[in-house]
């Protein structure tokens, strides 16, 4: 199965956002696209063999509620698939470490099958919003296959969990987006998420919001967690079931934290 990450953060008014450095899949690390590839590509050099997709968004900015519907909300501004693909087994966990980030956001991540070759997939076709894409394959023997949702239909810019603000109290939170799919086990484990800051971070006590978790139907289990205020940076492992998965996917997350992990 393949997997394609998105990792978005839609919700902020700042100008600055982080960007995903590296991720590892299983403990292995992979690098993750860095602007100055842009200007390499742009000086005749050709990129490095990469997992992570390509984007044209040199000043890190956010897509608008306005521009939802704009194809730049899939893999960012010119977004264009990565010419590499890791593994993962079913069951697996995979950790995403972020640069700093300005402001606190949800955090959410989607799947969306490529029906073929992720490196080749044209990414307006991907049903399941921004910053960074990564072609994973998850092996599995499987066969669930979600329909999911078109990236510019995912959301309007009156859903709610759009905005809010995220230096008050929020005694929960509304996840913005379609519905999950039904066939999924829902459920709370405090391992789902696992967050590591950087040396050059500091982040002020901010209390939590109400932690929501969801998973797409077996064999395809992907964990979606939303916290807008990490409390902590490191939550214990969990116990939770793992899936048998098989076919190709694309997934999008919204990030606050330095580090995320996700099992599969």
């Amino acid at each position: 199965m393949h997997f394609t990450f998105v990792l978005a953060a839609f919700v902020g008014n700042a100008a600055a956002h982080g960007v995903v450095s590296s991720f590892k899949t299983d403990g292995a690390e992979h690098q993750g696209y860095m602007m100055n590839y842009y200007y390499d590509t742009k000086n005749g050099k050709a990129l490095p063999p990469l997992a992570a997709w390509s984007a044209e968004n040199l000043d890190n900015g956010f897509v608008s509620p306005n521009n939802y519907t704009h194809p730049d909300i899939i893999c960012q501004k010119n977004g264009k698939p990565a010419n590499l693909t890791v593994q993962v087994a079913a069951g697996g966990a995979i950790d995403f470490q972020w640069t700093k980030w300005a402001h606190f956001d949800s955090m959410m991540t989607y799947v969306a099958p490529c029906n073929g070759d992720c490196s080749a997939v044209d990414k307006t076709t991907l049903k399941w919003n921004y910053p960074q894409c990564f072609n994973i394959e998850t092996i599995g023997s499987g066969t669930a296959k979600p329909e999911g949702v078109l990236g510019t239909k995912l959301y309007t810019p009156t859903d709610p969990g759009l905005y809010f603000n995220p230096y008050t109290i929020l005694k929960n939170y509304t996840i913005p987006g379609p519905p999950l799919f039904k066939d999924g086990n829902g459920g709370l484990t405090d391992g789902s998420v696992r967050s590591s800051i950087a040396k050059d971070q500091t982040i002020a006590p901010i209390i939590a919001t109400t932690l929501v978790t969801s998973r797409l139907p077996k064999p395809t289990t992907f964990e979606a967690i939303t916290n807008a205020f990490p409390t902590a940076t490191s939550v214990p492992s969990d116990s939770s079931p793992k899936p048998s998965a098989s076919g190709c996917r694309a997934v999008r997350k919204a990030k606050n934290q330095k580090t995320r992990h996700s099992r599969f």
